[in-house]
């Protein structure tokens, strides 16, 4: 098990091998690889934000000044989404629900259904940012777990 810091280089590391391989595979991927590496790191804490701790009141932070700034710009779609997202922590218990794979995927993955429909415009940013989200919550839990549980899970 890792701690927070230890999540956020495990993270790093991840983005930055993704990164390369899509890259020397030729993939073209149209988003900032800075935007890519923030998500990577989200996703990276994702799996503890049901704890209380440091990582959860950071991203508390983060997500009550994001929902300051869609409020103001009149996102309605944006912040029902990420009012989905923050509600988890406060249903679910530590490594329950956010240490599941299939959870970890089926976020990005329903947040990209509502883009689709609603936002189309915003889609593949939506999926590009999922994916890279995903690749740091695995890396979590191979952190957490070691790779062979890890892929049980």
């Amino acid at each position: 098990m890792s701690g927070y810091r230890g999540h956020l280089v495990g993270g790093a590391i991840t983005f930055v091998g993704s990164y390369l391989a899509l890259s020397l595979l030729k993939v073209s991927i149209p988003i900032n690889p800075l935007q890519l590496f923030c998500f990577t790191l989200f996703g990276s804490l994702f799996p503890d934000i049901d704890t209380k701790s440091k990582v959860q009141i950071f991203s508390y932070r983060i997500a009550f000044i994001a929902f300051c700034i869609l409020l103001y710009l009149q996102y309605w779609n944006a912040v029902a989404m990420a009012g989905f997202v923050l509600l988890i922590p406060l249903v679910v218990h530590h490594r329950t629900l956010t240490h599941k794979k299939w959870f970890i995927v089926a976020v990005p993955t329903v947040l990209y259904a509502l883009a689709t429909i609603y936002q189309p415009r915003y889609a593949i940013s939506v999926l590009w940012n999922g994916i890279f989200f995903v690749l740091g919550a695995f890396s979590h839990l191979v952190l957490d777990y070691g790779f062979k549980r890890a892929l049980k899970r």
